[in-house]
Formats: structure tokens, sequence, C-alpha cells
């Protein structure tokens, strides 16, 4: 995620790349681990949906 962008951005970006219910999903286990995972994971997601093409 760019530090830069706005909350209304990232959850555009998220949601045009069918991410948002995924993301949701995992809140379980993005909630108990340290937060810099949670970026990581979510920042690869959206690397491998934006490289796919």
């Amino acid at each position: 995620m760019n530090p830069s962008s706005s909350a209304d951005k990232i959850l555009n970006q998220w949601e045009e790349l069918g991410l948002t219910q995924f993301i949701y999903d995992m809140y379980k286990v993005y909630h108990i681990e340290r937060l810099q995972n949670a970026f990581e994971d979510i920042d690869k997601l959206i690397k491998e949906k934006t490289t796919a093409f």
C-alpha cells in the first residue's frame, strides 16, 4: 500500500481487484498476527492481481 493513499482509494482498489471479501474473511488471522504481516500479505495480493494480466 502506498502510504500517501487515502482509505477511499485503497478500498476502491481492493474492490476493483476482488480482494475486499477475502481481506474481510481473513480478519481473524490478520487480527492475531503482527499488523505489518497483514500489510505485507495484502501488498503481495495486490501485486499478484495487478501483474497477472
